[in-house]
């Protein structure tokens, strides 16, 4: 299982920005021997693809030294890297998406940055989707920065109010995102 550098630069830079570039090294340092050496100076490079259990260390790290345990620095991190990645032409075509037609673009976002699992839109109506990760590990923190990046890109398309939340269920190893959402009038 990987994870493609960008969604690990959203970090390091949402943790620069917010606490000083040393913070982010700091992290680094408190990172497992075996994960040292995949960011040996800090650097990371969007375009590679990074073990996912260094990026649950990292998020994990994060969230540790600088959370409050209710993981919303996570939520927030994973929102703000969603605007921040869509680039201006992107930003152009996301927004003239509905809120509807986002949903067949959801498991698109997914496979652009983690190299497993599918992710699948179950349910659609008016201002609610449900989307699933079938088959996957309980990774409370994973699920909650997907749930702040589905919100993100419902910032970016503009919404009148939105809410993103998730559930997991044990016995099918299935993750469920419940978005909610209010379309601009």
């Amino acid at each position: 299982m990987q994870v493609k550098g960008t969604a690990i630069k959203n970090i390091s830079t949402y943790i620069a920005k917010d606490f000083g570039t040393m913070k982010w090294l700091s992290l680094l340092g408190h990172l497992p021997e075996e994960f040292k050496d995949y960011l040996p100076d800090g650097h990371v490079y969007t375009t590679r693809w990074y073990p996912f259990e260094l990026y649950i260390h990292i998020l994990n790290l994060a969230e540790e030294m600088f959370g409050t345990g209710d993981k919303k620095v996570i939520f927030e991190n994973a929102r703000s890297g969603a605007i921040s990645n869509m680039n201006t032409i992107f930003k152009l075509f996301i927004k003239t998406l509905t809120p509807e037609a986002l949903a067949s673009k959801i498991p698109l976002f997914f496979s652009h940055f983690f190299d497993f699992g599918v992710m699948m839109v179950e349910k659609q109506s008016k201002g609610h989707i449900i989307a699933s990760i079938p088959r996957i590990d309980y990774y409370p923190i994973f699920f909650v920065r997907i749930s702040g990046y589905l919100k993100g890109i419902l910032d970016v398309i503009g919404v009148e109010f939105s809410n993103v939340s998730y559930n997991y269920d044990a016995f099918s190893k299935k993750v469920s995102f419940d978005i909610t959402f209010q379309p601009k009038r």
